[in-house]
């Protein structure tokens, strides 16, 4: 059975192990992921590149989930 792709990928920027930097590369090159939105959580924007969105950190969860939602519409809701 085939693992479905994620609606949406929340990431923080600042990571061990893998950081939120090379996590958006990886899934914008991978094709099965490239089309899934992007949310990044950073205190600086510029580490977000690739990202279809970023929330500055510290961040409301409310403004967050905003964010979130409004992502999910404008790729015409869940999968």
């Amino acid at each position: 059975m085939a693992e479905a792709a994620p609606d949406l990928v929340v990431t923080d920027m600042m990571m061990p192990v893998m950081n939120g930097a090379e996590l958006i590369r990886r899934l914008r090159r991978e094709p099965a992921t490239a089309g899934i939105p992007i949310l990044a959580a950073s205190s600086d924007p510029d580490l977000a590149e690739g990202a279809d969105a970023i929330v500055p950190k510290p961040y409301a969860w409310r403004h967050l989930l905003e964010v979130a939602d409004g992502l999910l519409r404008a790729e015409g809701g869940l999968r």
